[in-house]
């Protein structure tokens, strides 16, 4: 009894780590929308955005209309400022994920850099090819469509990639000695995949 109890506790926590690391990956995306539009004088305070309970609705209340009288290139960051570091974050957690020792710090991490390249995908591959927020933006503001399209899906493979494959492989073979519990945890994870870039497109077609 006292097992189950801990194997369900231990589940739990990590349903609501990954949950953290979801929204987590989502505000630093608008903060940094928020930031950028701050330093270029079309906002005043960093964390003024629209927050949500749920991942659902966070938004970085950016202007665009006062983005546009801005110059070129000070439109395009603004517009890309969350990509930059959803890409940003992804391969820092992939080279920190290296010098983690204890599983639940190792979750953590690979949790973390999981949704940032799944907003990276969700973004540079699906909203590339249907052009959709940040990366309309950019187009808006005169980024070539067919470079963004290139760099999005080169990229988005060199993220899947390392997610799937070097990362996975590192936790199976430090943490994870089951091969059936490996292929559980792949499993979970390319549902886990696909079902947040159903729901974050979901959220950017009827939210806004």
């Amino acid at each position: 009894m006292p097992s189950d109890f801990c194997r369900i506790m231990k589940k739990i926590i990590y349903v609501v780590i990954s949950y953290i690391a979801l929204c987590l990956s989502i505000l630093l995306h608008e903060w940094a929308h928020s930031l950028s539009a701050v330093l270029f004088g079309v906002k005043h305070n960093i964390f003024d955005i629209h927050y949500s309970v749920i991942f659902l609705g966070i938004h970085e209340q950016v202007n665009y209309q006062l983005v546009a009288s801005l110059s070129q290139w000070q439109a395009i960051l603004i517009a890309g400022s969350g990509l930059i570091v959803n890409g940003f974050t992804a391969i820092l957690g992939l080279c920190l994920l290296r010098f983690c020792k204890k599983p639940l710090t190792a979750f953590m991490v690979f949790a973390f850099t999981f949704f940032n390249i799944s907003e990276w995908f969700n973004y540079f591959v699906i909203r590339n090819i249907f052009p959709r927020g940040d990366i309309a933006h950019m187009m808006q503001f005169g980024f070539p469509h067919s470079i963004l399209l290139i760099v999005g899906i080169v990229s988005s493979l060199f993220f899947f990639y390392q997610l799937f494959f070097p990362a996975r492989n590192y936790i199976n073979t430090h943490f994870i000695q089951s091969s059936v519990a490996q292929v559980k945890i792949l499993r979970i994870m390319i549902v886990t995949f696909f079902l947040t870039q159903l729901i974050t497109l979901f959220n950017d077609l009827v939210m806004y």
